[in-house]
């Protein structure tokens, strides 16, 4: 039988969530559901766990890559398999709410020109994670962003792209959803040529191809709901290659977004405000290292100055498609 909905997960080092994340994908919808699994070379028995499930549970297609292909490669390779005409891009530390698929899934069938859904994302403790509905990315907010314009000067009421003035408690049309629970035509995903390869903010570049390549409406469900433990893959993180490699990614993302969408001058500008605000916070956090005795502080500390480095590096080069600069630098540290 055809499935109406292909959920496609990928996972790394994420075993126990994972497990719980599947179980509430089945409770989250009543519609025909095909569930792949992308595992990018776990290492603490991700991919075994889910071999190993009980024979009475949804059955999972699983891919095993042998290396860490990356999320938006990984996510691409379950597109290919998906046979449902309707596809849901779910993070494996993501717990969806009861029916908030078929909420989701609603919405999209009856409005075609509706290119995009996704729910209410919360932490595990309640509280709503702003990014679940955004704006998408502008030079002015980029800037405030950089030097903490918004929470240093709020009377300026300075755009912020978390829409902080807004409860997000109704539905409602926005520019930008969360990649961690997006559900969308597999058709139209295929027509975007899936997801954008070696960026971090893979959504942003979903969000606005699905706005202005396919013209279609970008729609915030809020009936939905979903629990997102965040980053649990990145906390697992202990390589200081990887680490640093993800920090260039995050670093990249937005000045790789203005170089594909934006004028050279808002390159430039961005760029600039990258190496002014990276080479501030690094200074000011090689002032205050020496001064700290907790180790923990430290350790912080230390990937703070990794990050700010990073930041430093990617205005002064410009916006890349290749990510190497963390390498190097993780084999020089």
């Amino acid at each position: 039988m055809t499935p109406d909905v292909s959920a496609v997960i990928v996972t790394w080092n994420s075993r126990d969530i994972v497990l719980r994340c599947l179980e509430s994908l089945a409770e989250s919808t009543d519609a025909a559901l095909e569930v792949i699994v992308v595992d990018n070379a776990s290492t603490d028995g991700t991919a075994e766990a889910i071999s190993n499930r009980p024979a009475d549970v949804r059955p999972v297609r699983l891919v095993r890559n042998p290396t860490n292909a990356g999320f938006p490669k990984a996510v691409n390779q379950g597109l290919q398999m998906a046979s449902g005409p309707y596809v849901l891009l779910l993070n494996p530390d993501v717990l969806v709410g009861p029916g908030s698929v078929d909420a989701m899934l609603r919405i999209l069938k009856a409005d075609p020109e509706v290119g995009a859904t996704g729910p209410r994302v919360r932490t595990p403790e309640g509280r709503v994670q702003l990014q679940c509905a955004r704006r998408l990315p502008s030079l002015l907010d980029y800037v405030a962003g950089r030097f903490g314009l918004s929470g240093l000067l709020p009377h300026l009421r300075l755009p912020n792209r978390l829409m902080t003035d807004w409860d997000h408690a109704d539905s409602r049309e926005v520019e930008c959803l969360s990649g961690a629970c997006i559900l969308l035509r597999t058709a139209d995903l295929r027509k975007l040529g899936g997801l954008v390869e070696e960026m971090y903010l893979e959504d942003v570049e979903l969000c606005w191809g699905v706005r202005e390549k396919l013209r279609k409406r970008v729609q915030y469900v809020a009936e939905a709901e979903a629990v997102h433990h965040h980053s649990v893959s990145f906390h697992a993180i202990t390589d200081r290659s990887q680490y640093l490699w993800i920090a260039e990614m995050v670093e990249s993302s937005s000045l790789k977004h203005f170089a594909l969408h934006s004028g050279s001058v808002v390159v430039a500008i961005a760029r600039a405000t990258n190496v002014i605000s990276g080479l501030a916070k690094l200074l000011a956090l090689s002032l205050v290292t020496p001064f700290l005795l907790h180790r923990g502080l430290r350790d912080r500390i230390s990937k703070a100055i990794y990050r700010s480095y990073v930041r430093l590096m990617v205005g002064l080069r410009g916006p890349r498609f290749g990510t190497t600069l963390g390498r190097g630098l993780a084999r020089r540290a």
